[in-house]
């Protein structure tokens, strides 16, 4: 199709040592699925913390093509269960047309994210100082998720004053795909690592 981004560039998510779920959940849906590939993303990396959502859209290319291969086996109930949702023939050319999902990788801890990061093509991150500071220190894209479940959550108006900066873009979690779509680091500004006295300012502004 004229316009389609080839699928290649890779995505780096992280949420820290914490738990946070709702990002984990949100990237996997169809909607995000697509609003990658949209953009050219093929592969993603997931480093889940303490989390505990187990991936079932985003369930690696191996298994779903195994399940797949079941589910057309051939038997009585597979074929019933077929065309009860619009035939078997057309059923088989939906799955053969549906794309791939993503080739996916998720962990929960590492001593250093690092290397993870620099093979990336776009970080996804929790708004903790330290992944935030990390990415933007190595010059990577970077969309923000603010956690909306916390209490006085303060790492939210870290990533609204380094928005507004224009190091970054941010969104919370049922927002995450629009966010995808509407993403482009050319507009950006790059970060300097250094004093942080200004940034430390607005954000005492911003609670005060």
């Amino acid at each position: 199709m004229p316009g389609k981004k080839k699928a290649s560039k890779s995505v780096f998510v992280t949420v820290g040592t914490t738990s946070f779920d709702s990002l984990v959940a949100a990237l996997d849906t169809q909607a995000c699925s697509d609003a990658f590939r949209r953009n050219g993303y093929g592969s993603l990396v997931i480093q889940r913390g303490r989390g505990t959502h187990t991936l079932s859209h985003l369930a690696p290319s191996r298994r779903r093509k195994s399940a797949r291969r079941k589910s057309g086996g051939g038997g009585g109930t597979n074929a019933g269960a077929g065309a009860s949702n619009g035939g078997g023939s057309s059923g088989g050319a939906s799955d053969d047309d549906a794309p791939e999902p993503m080739e996916t990788r998720v962990f929960d801890f590492a001593p250093s994210l690092a290397d993870e990061m620099l093979a990336a093509d776009l970080v996804v991150s929790h708004a903790g100082s330290g992944s935030v500071f990390e990415a933007l220190a190595m010059r990577k894209p970077l969309l923000v998720v603010v956690n909306d479940g916390l209490m006085d959550n303060h790492q939210a108006e870290l990533a609204e004053e380094l928005g507004k900066r224009g190091h970054l873009r941010w969104c919370e979690p049922n927002g995450l795909a629009d966010a995808i779509d509407s993403f482009d680091p050319r507009g950006l500004t790059p970060y300097t690592p250094g004093d942080p006295s200004g940034i430390a300012r607005a954000l005492d502004d911003a609670l005060a």
